[in-house]
């Protein structure tokens, strides 16, 4: 703590003080029973009278948050309320396009673990869904929160209601690796699933099956991955589900089955449309897992797939949000200019 404190602003300075204690134990990671300091050290560090800063640490010691010992210094006696009591003061926003009802498992797996993390660190959570949200609105949410994690698609209206008098740490996902150089100097963190990881997987599986003749299994706005398109030998078709990713879109598929290669392989790239066509080509005698001729490009730890046997390979949304949280978190108790986190894609137990 280097600043200084003249004690201007509605509050009175002993409780400016006690912000600037809380915030400094969060900042070093203490944990209960942790030395502190001195009372004179902190006197020296917020450049404030003895009475004053005793004033303020007084308030968390009646909170039972500090531990004040007689002639040796003050401890930490109660870390996690002071996290619960800092988060309703401290906001992160995260900005989603997903109904809370009906949300699909990946990106609820991912809100929770950010949700946890974040909560675990002191910070309140408020979700917001940008299709009901009008710039306005987005303006008046940033200006009461401390950051913001956000899908990268986004960004620039993100950008234009940022606060302009303070930095704002934002942490976005999903962008493109070759937009990075524009975006360097702005206080900004982003999350880039590694592609690469995630197909020279896909293809180090399917190099262990007898078929070259390779079905992708698509939503229409995906694009066939080049390293499908250059790898030699390899006979690629597309099938393309128009519909929201679902077992029903996956049983649709699946009546195109017979039309194509004999024996060919399917890369689907979601399991619920994976299960769909596995459970309908069941019904005609045809066994594709037992026959190892489908892969799921899908979150590798949900249980259903696991248990079905299904092998799956992508990316774990317990991680990405995870790392999200934390390189917010990191952002706002020590400002940083852009970085980028991968996130490597692995698969499950059946994928090997």
């Amino acid at each position: 703590m280097k600043e200084l404190f003249q004690g201007k602003g509605v509050k009175p300075l002993y409780k400016v003080l006690t912000d600037l204690i809380v915030k400094d134990i969060l900042a070093k990671g203490l944990k209960n029973g942790d030395f502190y300091c001195t009372l004179k050290s902190l006197c020296q560090e917020l450049h404030a009278s003895f009475i004053t800063v005793r004033t303020a640490v007084a308030l968390l010691e009646q909170q039972k948050i500090l531990l004040c010992r007689s002639a040796v210094g003050i401890y930490i006696h109660d870390i996690n309320k002071l996290k619960i009591l800092n988060s309703f003061e401290k906001t992160v926003l995260i900005l989603s396009n997903q109904p809370q009802a009906g949300m699909h498992p990946f990106y609820a797996a991912r809100l929770i673990s950010m949700m946890n993390v974040l909560i675990r660190e002191g910070y309140s959570p408020r979700i917001c869904n940008t299709n009901d949200l009008r710039r306005g609105d987005l303006k008046m949410q940033l200006s009461l929160a401390d950051g913001v994690i956000s899908s990268f698609r986004r960004y620039e209206m993100v950008c234009k209601a940022m606060p302009q008098d303070r930095p704002f740490p934002a942490v976005f996902f999903s962008v493109d690796s070759e937009k990075m150089d524009a975006l360097s100097g702005q206080q900004s963190s982003f999350i880039s699933y590694d592609n690469d990881s995630l197909f020279l997987s896909c293809m180090a599986y399917m190099g262990g099956q007898a078929s070259r003749n390779i079905v992708f299994v698509h939503k229409s706005q995906t694009v066939l991955p080049e390293i499908l398109q250059k790898e030699p030998g390899l006979n690629v078709t597309e099938l393309i589900y128009r519909t929201f990713p679902s077992v029903e879109s996956g049983v649709d598929i699946a009546a195109k089955i017979p039309s194509c290669p004999e024996n060919a392989f399917f890369l689907v790239d979601d399991d619920y449309v994976a299960i769909g066509m596995h459970e309908t080509a069941l019904v005609d005698g045809v066994n594709l897992i037992r026959e190892k001729r489908i892969l799921a490009i899908a979150s590798p730890v949900f249980g259903i797939t696991a248990q079905m046997g299904f092998p799956v390979i992508g990316f774990d949304p317990n991680e990405i949000g995870t790392v999200a949280a934390e390189m917010l978190v990191q952002m706002i108790r020590t400002p940083r200019k852009t970085f980028c986190r991968f996130i490597t894609a692995r698969g499950n137990g059946n994928a090997t």
